[in-house]
């Protein structure tokens, strides 16, 4: 059974430092989407001369858990666009931080409870964004916290009713999905007709056979109901995608990694992938790139390891949340901001193949979350792409964690596990 009261905190942060604003906002939504609180937050005070985006976005975290803790508000899920705040959360290491900043930090990781910190793109989390520019702006408080939709102005409001409406679309499609189950089951009605007269038969000898022999045969149409049952309902359940991939995603935190190189005097041109939840491994592969792009370069080796990353996504219905790749050259043409054609013409026709197979799953390629890392960061997909220099064949897919090369998957454990 899934649980009750599920709670959703969203955070933002805002700094403009030509303006000497800063600003943080949050809000706690139900399960159905319905506002629970809402903060603006305007960081005045002797800080702000220290304050940086990454503080103002930690602060309408540390706001927000401080909200849900007030109000006894179990939180399930934790949204934001701050790549640097939640890798600090998650216990990432990097430059030394102000102490502003590491102390915020500490009273986050204090008070986060069982809730999933996901990062998300800006713009699904356009109303946090909102309530954190209107904390900016305040003048008169240095807060202001909504509870009821009439409070909230009608800008903000408006967002959070759009926001609740696409929800309501996936949950449309989890609809269709659970329609389709009765549609299967009713389709089985033949079938579960010549399993009644089945039963109906044994019924009828038990009757003549007394009293004993009815308990047996009750007994046996009880068990053969609930087998009946379970299998059209398991049947049904593999035959509807929209369920299986609303299940398989809950709670979840996708990231696919890639890394692709071109040809060197030691190694053909390759790429790997890998899509993980957080420390579980779920999937990746590794390509030899030699024989169908002869003259690979860099960048065109890159985009295909990032292509070949979305369709494993696609092909093992896993909804991404962050993707992780070195180039910024692949990145920026596929979330188009760069306007310059590659110069190299294969380059553009695997950005347009990556543009349709996320289409094709009804995602715009400018809405997705694309990190721009460092190689050690991905050097799990890095060390794949390595074996598919190596292989034989053009790409090797590894469903388990078992199946992958030691190599790899002493890197993977190092790191994620």
């Amino acid at each position: 059974m899934f649980p009750r009261d599920l709670y959703t905190l969203n955070f933002d942060g805002s700094h403009n430092n030509q303006k000497q604003r800063a600003g943080a906002g949050c809000i706690i939504r139900d399960d159905n989407g319905e506002l629970v609180v809402a903060a603006a937050y305007n960081l005045v005070g002797p800080d702000l001369s220290r304050c940086n985006v990454a503080i103002a976005e930690a602060v309408g975290l540390r706001n927000g858990l401080r909200l849900a803790r007030e109000r006894n508000l179990n939180l399930s899920v934790i949204k934001g666009d701050s790549q640097e705040v939640i890798e600090l959360v998650r216990g990432a290491q990097g430059r030394t931080q102000p102490p502003p900043l590491t102390s915020i930090i500490q009273e986050i990781k204090g008070n986060l409870g069982h809730a999933s910190l996901l990062q998300i793109n800006r713009a699904s989390n356009r109303v946090a964004d909102k309530l954190a520019s209107m904390g900016s702006s305040l003048v008169t408080t240095e807060s202001k916290v909504f509870t009821r939709h009439d409070e909230v102005p009608t800008q903000i409001l408006d967002l959070i009713n759009q926001e609740k409406a696409g929800n309501e679309g996936e949950d449309n499609r989890s609809t269709n999905g659970l329609r389709n189950v009765t549609i299967l089951e009713a389709g089985n009605g033949e079938e579960d007709s010549h399993q009644d007269n089945d039963i109906r038969n044994v019924r009828n000898v038990a009757a003549r056979n007394g009293g004993e022999d009815n308990r047996l045969a009750n007994g046996i149409r009880t068990v053969g109901l609930v087998a009946a049952g379970a299998a059209a309902l398991w049947g049904a359940f593999t035959q509807a995608p929209n369920i299986m991939r609303l299940l398989n995603n809950i709670n979840a935190h996708y990231t696919l990694q890639y890394f692709g190189s071109d040809r060197n005097q030691v190694q053909k041109a390759r790429a790997g992938c890998i899509i993980r939840n957080e420390g579980q491994f779920v999937v990746a592969a590794a390509y030899n790139l030699d024989n169908r792009y002869p003259g690979c370069n860099v960048a065109l080796a890159e985009a295909i390891a990032l292509k070949n990353g979305l369709k494993l996504a696609r092909d093992n219905s896993v909804q991404l949340d962050v993707i992780d790749g070195r180039n910024r050259e692949v990145r920026d043409l596929v979330l188009g901001l760069e306007r310059m054609p590659p110069r190299f013409p294969q380059l553009s026709v695997v950005i347009q193949e990556i543009k349709s197979v996320l289409r094709n799953q009804g995602i715009q390629p400018e809405d997705l979350n694309i990190n721009h890392v460092d190689e050690e960061t991905i050097r799990v997909a890095r060390e794949l792409a390595t074996v598919g220099g190596l292989l034989r064949q053009e790409a090797k897919v590894y469903n388990k964690l078992e199946d992958l090369p030691l190599r790899v998957a002493s890197l993977f454990s190092a790191n994620f596990a």
